[in-house]
């Protein structure tokens, strides 16, 4: 179980939510089952290319907004 000392807060889609430090936005997606292949994620109003969800760490207070694409007919 983690405790509250290894949780940050982040505003995910306008919602206050605790999750682990040192996430990667990656991990964030992997966590709510999207494909990072179809989600455009805005992190503090800049967008990131897919190819740096590895690396960037989710912080403290970080504001992330998640488009993601969902086919269908």
């Amino acid at each position: 179980m983690v405790s509250e000392s290894n949780k940050i807060q982040a505003k995910i889609n306008g919602e206050n939510r605790k999750i682990s430090k040192g996430f990667s936005i990656f991990d964030l997606l992997e966590s709510l089952d999207l494909n990072p292949l179809l989600v455009v994620v805005e992190l503090n109003a800049v967008i990131i290319s897919k190819e740096r969800f590895g690396e960037i760490e989710i912080c403290d207070r970080d504001q992330i907004e998640l488009v993601h694409f969902v086919g269908g007919g």
